[in-house]
């Protein structure tokens, strides 16, 4: 196993076909922040809290408008 801490480590993965591809590398998990705290807190495990935010455009897509001319504002040349 790789490096870790209590808010770092590091997982190595290989291919599932180790007679065609034999791929090993290295992912790393990183906790960065909080988006509900734990019910049990531990003192050694302290990261920023965050707020939850909804999305900017929770609209399932947004092509509700016709579609802007390519040629717009393109000169010849």
């Amino acid at each position: 196993m790789g490096k870790h801490s209590l808010l770092y480590r590091e997982v190595y993965y290989e291919c599932r076909n180790p007679d065609a591809c034999a791929h090993v590398f290295v992912v790393e998990l990183t906790a960065i922040r909080t988006t509900k705290a734990s019910r049990f807190p531990t003192p050694l495990h302290k990261l920023p809290m965050t707020n939850w935010r909804n999305a900017a455009n929770d609209r399932a897509d947004n092509d509700d408008d016709k579609p802007s001319d390519p040629d717009v504002g393109i000169r010849p040349g």
